[in-house]
């Protein structure tokens, strides 16, 4: 009885030392710069629409096109660069995609007409594509499968962030130095960062000397069946049974809903709130980042929530599905309350809490893959953004052209009415059942958890 308890204060104390040392969320620290140099690239372009549509004589719609642009390309390498993130490692794909992207975020700031813009953005989307189906591998690889969440509460921090960080130093540089420099200067940012990252990280925590051997075991072992764990690998993923799962569609579809919103906010909020509000450009430092600030408040408040479900051992339908499905159902009430609000401030108000339910989605989608996906997670990473992202290429041009021929509200209304898919995707999809039985495990709670039953 003595060796037993030995035994089991030895194990408390190396769980309570391990706490002290969570040297794994440098990575989450990456993500997050990544991704909010990512989201702020995007927003750029917004911020600088109204100083280069005059001399480049581009007009709403074909700015519209341009948006579009991007994602066709970003849509198209999903799936590519998810796999090549699983067979060459998310080291050197990630660091690709970044110095990529990059560089033709300073081509588009040298862009001399509108098809030199066009031309940078598509291949600014393609850079893009691969990062976030290599995030998932990386969720997958760097923390624990209780941990999923937190990851993605990283990565999401720093897509909200991103925004903000675009409305306040793009504007800044707009007005100071000129529209160029603002793709210029966050051009060489994403050069910066991603050369640092790639000294400094690694493909796994255990192949990193600068995270200790027990922090390596400590993620190791909370995963049951390794195949949950991601790893580089030279399979690829069973298409043919995910293709004829039903459910496997419904994930893309639900991310499809909820990056509608994302992307409207992205790449219209700065032109609806000057054009439509008649915020002036200097007040867009508050009231274009307070969608944002609020995002980051839902997207923590999320990632913690869900994870706190995930150590007591709860199914992904308790902790993913069910607060998706509430957060769906409020984004839909609170975007037609901006929509059709006669007062602007509160307009802006509700169209926040409106960006802010998509939160726990936003989550999901980032630690789903990793939860689901095992060694496939880089490709459900790609087949969630590849079906997610049409969203991308359709509602915001859709949107301008509703803004343009009728007017703001019924473009905003429309997009609103797509967050119903989100709720009924995820009452379906059954996310703790596998997509492919027989070759990628049904979820199964944290190794820990399962020990202690």
């Amino acid at each position: 009885m003595e060796g037993n308890e030995e035994n089991v204060n030895d194990n408390k104390n190396k769980i309570k030392n391990l706490k002290k040392y969570k040297r794994r969320y440098i990575m989450g620290l990456f993500l997050f710069l990544i991704f909010m140099i990512t989201y702020a690239d995007r927003e750029n372009i917004a911020i600088a629409f109204t100083a280069f549509s005059g001399p480049l004589n581009i007009n709403l719609v074909e700015y519209g096109v341009l948006t579009t642009a991007f994602f066709i390309t970003y849509t198209i390498f999903q799936i590519p660069g998810g796999m090549m993130s699983e067979r060459f490692g998310p080291r050197k794909i990630m660091t690709v995609a970044v110095a990529w992207w990059s560089t033709f975020t300073i081509m588009t700031g040298a862009s001399i007409d509108y098809i030199m813009m066009l031309l940078s953005r598509l291949f600014f989307g393609a850079g893009e594509a691969p990062s976030f189906p290599t995030e998932s591998n990386i969720t997958s690889r760097w923390f624990r499968k209780d941990e999923s969440s937190k990851s993605g509460m990283f990565t999401m921090a720093g897509t909200f962030a991103g925004p903000i960080l675009g409305v306040l130093l793009a504007t800044y540089i707009l007005v100071t130095i000129g529209w160029r420099y603002i793709f210029y200067i966050f051009g060489i940012m994403g050069i910066i960062l991603i050369a640092i990252y790639f000294i400094v990280i690694r493909d796994n925590p255990e192949d990193t000397k600068w995270i200790s051997k027990s922090e390596s075991e400590y993620i190791i072992e909370s995963f049951s069946n390794q195949k949950e764990r991601g790893h580089n690998t030279k399979e690829i993923a069973p298409w043919g049974k995910l293709l004829k799962n039903g459910r496997f569609w419904a994930l893309g579809i639900a991310h499809f809903s909820s990056d509608a919103v994302l992307y409207v906010m992205l790449t219209l909020l700065p032109i609806y709130l000057e054009e439509v509000r008649h915020f002036s450009a200097s007040s867009l430092y508050l009231i274009g980042t307070l969608p944002w600030i609020i995002a980051i408040i839902a997207v923590i408040l999320s990632g913690l929530f869900m994870d706190r479900g995930i150590k007591k051992g709860h199914s992904l339908f308790v902790t993913r599905s069910i607060p998706i499905i509430i957060s769906s159902i409020l984004c839909t009430v609170f975007l037609l309350l901006g929509a059709t609000a006669v007062n602007s401030t509160l307009a802006v108000i509700w169209l926040s809490l409106g960006l802010a339910m998509i939160a726990p989605e936003q989550v999901t989608a980032w630690s789903i893959g990793a939860n689901i996906g095992g060694i496939f997670s880089g490709t459900y990473g790609g087949w969630l953004n590849f079906l997610g992202n049409f969203s991308g290429i359709t509602v915001p041009l859709i949107a301008t052209i509703l803004a343009s021929r009728i007017n703001w509200t019924v473009a905003l209304s429309f997009v609103a009415i797509i967050l119903l898919l989100m709720a009924i995707s995820y009452g379906l999809m059954k996310p703790d059942k596998s997509f492919a039985p027989g070759i990628i495990p049904d979820y199964t709670p944290p190794a820990d958890i399962l020990s202690k039953k």
